[in-house]
């Protein structure tokens, strides 16, 4: 499997507001849940949440806001 690399994200206001009401010591995930079928794929929830202890963060490619 190719590294995975780092990555600049983008935040409109209500994701900026949302994360300045949501501290956090430590970096968020974003997670999603993909149902695979006919070839094709499709995400069927997405959550975004704290780092957890059985997170493997080299499993994880950094994104970081401008």
């Amino acid at each position: 499997m190719p590294a995975k690399k780092d990555f600049q994200l983008e935040a409109d206001s209500g994701a900026r507001e949302w994360l300045e009401g949501h501290p956090s010591a430590g970096p968020w995930v974003i997670a999603y849940d993909v149902h695979r079928c006919c070839g094709g794929g499709k995400i069927c929830q997405v959550k975004v949440r704290e780092l957890s202890r059985k997170d493997n963060p080299e499993g994880f490619a950094s994104g970081v806001l401008g």
